[in-house]
């Protein structure tokens, strides 16, 4: 082979050898970037998740017999540049390996493509303890068994405005003995002044967990 063809091919090797270099540090920085992005997003997934679940056992824990508070969501976990879109549910459960008792079971999902979720539970103790009560747009619905509320915080879903606030309000009939409640609603309201469902004073919680809570119509 003559030195120019010599020269020639080793040229093309060196070019492809530079390429596949260059290919090969991409993919390698691309692929440190989505774990580091992945690891930050289970941050702050759990983050947001423990966030609710305090506000819930703040709630709960209270030693007042009525009880109310609020968790503002974020529009997305802030991760990278433009944040990960993300999903929550709050599923009710009642366990036989938790001697029956029931509990609430926070879990968080991301809608991106950065790929993280977190998940955390609040028990509630016997399942007659607390009638537990779901509210969203569509209305209010006692918990059963693996019933889930789901809120959209970074996207609206059936033509509903995405989720902004979790509401968690307790309250207990006045009367010996009587029922307690956990209302938590998932409230669409710009401004948490407008989320009107779960106040003291409104008809539901009024008559539920008033003086003659016979009328409640939600058990």
């Amino acid at each position: 082979m003559a030195p120019f063809s010599r020269g020639f091919a080793l040229w093309i090797l060196t070019k492809f050898a530079m390429l596949f270099f260059i290919f090969a540090l991409a993919a390698i920085l691309l692929q440190m970037s989505v774990v580091q992005q992945s690891s930050a997003c289970e941050t702050q997934a759990g983050d947001a998740a423990s966030g609710i679940t305090a506000k819930i056992s703040q709630v709960i824990f209270s030693p007042s017999e009525d009880e109310r508070q609020t968790y503002s969501l974020e529009g997305a976990l802030p991760v990278g540049s433009s944040g990960v879109r993300y999903a929550i549910n709050i599923t009710y459960r009642v366990l036989a390996s938790a001697n029956n008792n029931a509990g609430l079971y926070i879990s968080l999902g991301s809608l991106s493509q950065v790929s993280c979720n977190a998940g955390t539970n609040i028990g509630l103790g016997e399942p007659d303890k607390y009638n537990v009560i779901f509210v969203s747009p569509n209305g209010m619905q006692k918990a059963e068994q693996g019933s889930t509320l789901r809120f959209t915080p970074s996207e609206g879903t059936e033509n509903l405005k995405k989720s902004r606030y979790v509401i968690i309000l307790k309250c207990a009939q006045k009367s010996p003995g009587g029922k307690k409640y956990l209302f938590i609603q998932d409230c669409h309201q710009e401004a948490v002044t407008d989320c009107n469902e779960l106040n003291f004073d409104s008809a539901t919680v009024k008559t539920c967990c008033g003086w003659d809570p016979a009328q409640c119509p939600i058990g």
